[in-house]
């Protein structure tokens, strides 16, 4: 599981499913997850606090040390 807040991992960074509330359910328990980290996503994207995509590529290998 990944530490995170309606799928918000930090700005730019996203999850859902299983990495967002831990191993349990099916698909159909995905959906709402997915849907709460879509609608996260799309008020950072309207807000402005979304990282351009450059930023978040240079920072892609930092992030996946973690």
């Amino acid at each position: 599981m990944v530490p995170n807040e309606k799928g918000r991992v930090e700005p730019g960074l996203y999850c859902a499913g299983w990495l967002k509330r831990g191993p349990s359910g099916i698909v159909g328990t995905n959906i709402p997850d997915a849907r709460e980290t879509v609608a996260a996503l799309l008020q950072d994207a309207e807000s402005g606090a979304l990282p351009n995509v450059g930023d978040s590529a240079d920072q892609l290998p930092s992030l996946l040390e973690r």
